[in-house]
């Protein structure tokens, strides 16, 4: 239908019209003609009854059978009378004429009542039936007749329509659309005018107007073409422009719609999110680049419905957040969230910078503007208790010697004064338990001294020369300190523990005092395996990895575990002195803190821990090249 021209379509809708008037005309004519045929027929069988009626009852009382079918048959003559019986009283047919009609008939009864001697007698009855087919018949020729007529007339109509509209309308039409389809943005042509009498063309009809707007529009179209191109190129040269600044930008930077998902990212953000490419990325929605819960324990579905709405409120905001990578790594960034009108609607442009150096050289800066604070608290109280820790050993060791040495002359001199032998001195004092007392006394004396020592660690740089030693050899050696470790076999065997190693062979010697760094080493392997003999992990393991790293220069070592990890709180006091997860009486909180100022301060190192809880805990450790003197890297 797309490609029939106007005047077709006009003279099929006139077709279609005349049709459906010639139709409904031969309904309505159809409808009163049947109503006439019904009363025709009906009348024909009332003058059948008045006619016919008296005669037939008499012959049937009389019983001439012959008579009767006499009677009949003129009654037959009239048009659509088709069949005529009589039956007698017992139901008899006495007479019968015609053959009975099919289904579209009409039929009446009539009683047959005779009068004899005052008495009327019913003596039978007479059924008269006419056919329908004649009407029908009748009918459908009728109808022919009026369709057929009412058709060539609307075909003559049509035909003189189509030749007036062709010359006044459809040539004029078709000379527009040739007009218009040849038009070009770069060569406009002249002004349209149609093959019209002058009278015609000066007076304003339709055809008139819509040439006049088909020229006005070449009209306005060409002065506005300059205007479009330059347009279309300042266009051009800006998106060119953001684009360019859009690939190009060292931030992540990602566009979504908050209903649709993610438009457009850079590749940035690809790289930032571990993601292969930007179809990847439309898949994604932007609860898989975030963890279930942010650190403050909001979850992240939650917390984002929160910044959404300040920034659609404020137009933009810049806050922290975790994201993730698709290989599930959190990572801290920082985010600037900007609403954008794009195409009629709102988007979002987040600008993503991962500030995940940034966020543990901070905690490190607290945690080291912490420990120094308590560096000299720690000093003054070691002092303070150095004093009469010292005397409280000497004059344990004193006593000890003073009750259980049987041999020492003054001992025995002063029990025969006191009128008391030595031997029953000593049998008395392993009654009462006194030597398992005073041996608890120097044990927990001597603990006290290592705490002591411990703290005074926190005052002083050490001035110990540095020697060069190959970092793979003091793990190895402190893997064997641990598996003889008389504390750690106590609980369990730290032999059975998994040792995965990753050793880069090419890691140049590391100055380093290495007795103080073993002791790291094992302070990290102890917390380590008590931390999974605690938690029942099946299948314990430690993972050490060295390398170099070029840029910080320094060597990089790396313990992680598969224990049961940290939460946020704990990781953040890890290195704090005194801090422990332990109950009182198992550990005293300063294994870390003091391995965290023998990397930081006695070799001008870092370390930093990285921990999820229930996915286990790698300690981080970096050891300058150049000796202490190289300076700790701030990054």
């Amino acid at each position: 239908m797309n490609n029939i021209p106007i005047g077709s379509k006009v003279l099929f809708l006139i077709l279609l019209c005349g049709f459906f008037f010639a139709i409904s005309e031969a309904g309505i004519h159809l409808y009163l003609d049947y109503k006439t045929e019904i009363r025709h027929i009906e009348e024909q069988i009332l003058q059948v009854r008045d006619s016919d009626l008296k005669s037939i009852t008499k012959s049937t009382w009389n019983l001439e059978a012959d008579e009767v079918v006499l009677q009949l048959e003129g009654a037959l003559k009239l048009r659509d009378i088709k069949y005529l019986h009589v039956k007698t009283e017992t139901g008899e047919i006495l007479a019968a004429s015609g053959l009975p009609p099919g289904e579209n008939s009409i039929s009446r009864s009539f009683p047959l009542e005779y009068r004899h001697h005052g008495k009327t007698n019913l003596i039978g009855s007479l059924h008269i039936a006419a056919s329908l087919e004649g009407v029908r018949e009748r009918l459908f020729e009728k109808a022919l007749i009026i369709v057929v007529s009412r058709l060539l007339i609307a075909l003559l109509i049509s035909g003189v329509f189509l030749i007036i509209f062709q010359r006044l309308v459809s040539r004029h039409l078709s000379k527009m659309a040739r007009y218009t389809q040849n038009l070009d943005l770069n060569n406009l042509g002249s002004p349209l005018v149609l093959d019209r009498p002058a009278a015609a063309e000066s007076s304003e009809d339709e055809l008139e107007k819509v040439v006049q707007a088909i020229n006005g529009m070449q009209v306005r179209i060409q002065e506005d073409i300059t205007e479009i191109r330059q347009t279309k190129e300042i266009l051009e040269r800006s998106e060119n422009k953001y684009r360019n600044l859009f690939e190009s930008s060292m931030d992540a930077i990602l566009v979504r719609d908050l209903e649709n998902g993610y438009l457009d990212c850079n590749q940035a953000a690809l790289k930032l999110f571990a993601i292969p490419s930007k179809e990847a990325l439309f898949n994604l929605a932007p609860a898989d680049l975030s963890p279930e819960n942010q650190p403050d324990g909001l979850p992240s579905r939650e917390k984002a419905d929160l910044v959404i709405a300040e920034v659609l409120e404020t137009g933009s905001t810049l806050f922290e957040w975790t994201h993730k990578r698709v290989n599930g790594e959190d990572f801290f960034a920082s985010v600037l969230a900007t609403r954008l009108e794009l195409g009629g609607r709102t988007v979002l442009q987040e600008t993503i910078r991962d500030i995940s150096e940034y966020k543990q050289t901070q905690e490190m800066m607290v945690q080291s503007e912490k420990m120094m604070s308590v560096g000299g608290l720690a000093a003054g109280m070691a002092h303070e208790i150095n004093n009469p820790l010292a005397g409280m050993l000497q004059n344990a060791s004193l006593l000890s010697n003073r009750l259980s040495d049987l041999k020492m002359p003054a001992n025995v001199r002063a029990a025969e004064k006191a009128g008391i032998a030595m031997e029953n001195m000593k049998a008395y004092m392993e009654r009462r338990n006194i030597p398992q007392l005073i041996s608890a006394v120097n044990e927990s004396g001597s603990r006290m001294a290592d705490i002591v020592t411990n703290m005074l660690s926190f005052a002083r740089i050490s001035d110990a020369e540095l020697s060069s030693h190959n970092l793979s050899d003091l793990l190895d050696k402190t893997l064997d300190l641990a598996g003889a470790d008389f504390d750690l076999k106590k609980h369990f065997d730290f032999k059975k523990i998994e040792i995965e190693k990753d050793y880069d062979g090419q890691l140049p010697p590391v100055p380093c005092e290495s007795a103080k760094i073993q002791q790291v080493l094992l302070n990290i392997f102890r917390n380590g395996a008590q931390a999974m003999q605690e938690a029942n992990v099946p299948n314990p393991r430690f993972t050490i990895r060295t390398g170099l790293d070029k840029e910080k220069k320094s060597a990089r070592l790396e313990i992680g575990d598969n224990g049961p990890g940290m939460n946020r709180k704990t990781r953040k006091r890890v290195f704090e002195p005194f801090f422990t997860t332990k109950p009182v009486g198992v550990g005293t909180g300063l294994g870390l803190s003091v391995s965290y100022f023998i990397i930081t301060e006695n070799h001008g190192g870092r370390m930093h821990v990285v921990s999820t809880l229930g996915k286990g805990t790698k300690f981080i450790i970096h050891l300058p090249l150049g000796g202490k003197s190289g300076g700790q890297d701030p990054g």
